[in-house]
């Protein structure tokens, strides 16, 4: 195709982190254009602060989890609606 749009969502539980991620991604991006012979266009970053779920539910959600025998990874929720 002559274009192709796509988003990239990192998140992380910690802030600290969220310049070396982009550093990362803004290396990659160079990576990408000269292997491949593509300009990639990237828009400005929005940075969230990481929101934590209720430790009580994060508990609830995996001991139910390991009743039904699935692996439980925890992850960092950017979005206030996904630790909500």
């Amino acid at each position: 195709p002559k274009q192709c749009d796509f988003y990239l969502e990192a998140r992380t539980s910690e802030p600290d982190m969220q310049p070396r991620i982009l550093e990362l991604v803004g290396q990659l991006q160079k990576a990408v254009e000269s292997e491949y012979r593509v300009t990639v266009t990237m828009d400005a970053p929005t940075l969230s602060k990481p929101a934590q779920m209720n430790d009580g539910i994060q508990q609830a959600l995996t001991e139910a989890a390991r009743a039904c025998v699935i692996k439980v990874q925890p992850i960092a929720g950017g979005a206030g609606h996904d630790a909500a």
